[in-house]
């Protein structure tokens, strides 16, 4: 992501079962892992499945209802974390959730096809991830002492942050409201970064620079975490009935 040598105030996220992210620049640079469980993933929602086919990847609301489209084009046979992203934000925005995470559908459920559809508890492991995740970032961003306003860009890693619409993940809280025009996906930086790492003298000297000018930031030892943690379950402007 070339964080390190920019004067901008960057953040770098990779969202997976844990959510690893940087916030800094060429100065000085925070990190922190938050632990966002295997939802965003596909895994403990009901009818969750990785990004493959049969996997609804993308949800959108139109006249009221709503319509997915599907990896490979078949039949869906689950949702993946992208499609789960979507399914939140258009419920929000149907108002068939409130800003605590309750469904106000009448049976209960948000049916995204005639087979397929969230429950609550499915929304409850949403908002635990979406938690955690944006708690870690707002909390970053106060170790650094400035407003998620002054943060430049967003670069989102790894197959997931390619796939996931920014619009949903900001309308859902997953990422903040403020970053939403901000966010570009740079696919698996993980990987390249490594490359970059193995093939040549300058990128060893190069991680070894980063690791002196970064600090690791511990979430769960911060006395605000919990009530951070706590805050940002919630959706932004919900029905709250």
């Amino acid at each position: 992501a070339d964080m390190d040598r920019r004067h901008e105030m960057t953040l770098l996220v990779d969202i997976g079962t844990n959510g690893e992210m940087v916030l800094g620049n060429r100065e000085k640079m925070i990190a922190c892992s938050a632990a966002a469980g295997s939802a965003l993933e596909g895994a403990g929602i009901r009818f969750g499945m990785g990004g493959r086919d049969g996997a609804i990847d993308h949800v959108y609301l139109e006249g009221g209802t709503l319509h997915c489209t599907v990896i490979g084009g078949g039949k869906a046979e689950g949702i993946c974390g992208s499609g789960l992203i979507d399914a939140v934000a258009a419920a929000l925005d149907a108002g068939w959730l409130n800003a605590r995470g309750k469904i106000l559908t009448g049976d209960g459920l948000i049916h995204l096809t005639e087979d397929i559809f969230l429950d609550q508890e499915d929304i409850r492991q949403v908002q635990l991830a979406k938690g955690a995740i944006a708690a870690g970032i707002r909390l970053m961003a106060d170790a650094m002492s400035i407003s998620l306003s002054e943060v430049n860009a967003v670069y989102l890693a790894g197959a997931f942050g390619c796939y996931m619409d920014p619009r949903s993940a900001c309308r859902i809280g997953l990422l903040p409201k403020e970053l939403e025009d901000k966010i570009t996906a740079i696919g698996n930086a993980a990987r390249q970064g490594a490359n970059i790492l193995a093939c040549s003298r300058e990128g060893e000297k190069r991680v070894e620079q980063i690791l002196a000018r970064t600090e690791a930031l511990e979430l769960s030892t911060l006395p605000g975490f919990p009530r951070c943690f706590a805050k940002n379950m919630r959706f932004a402007d919900g029905n709250m009935d």
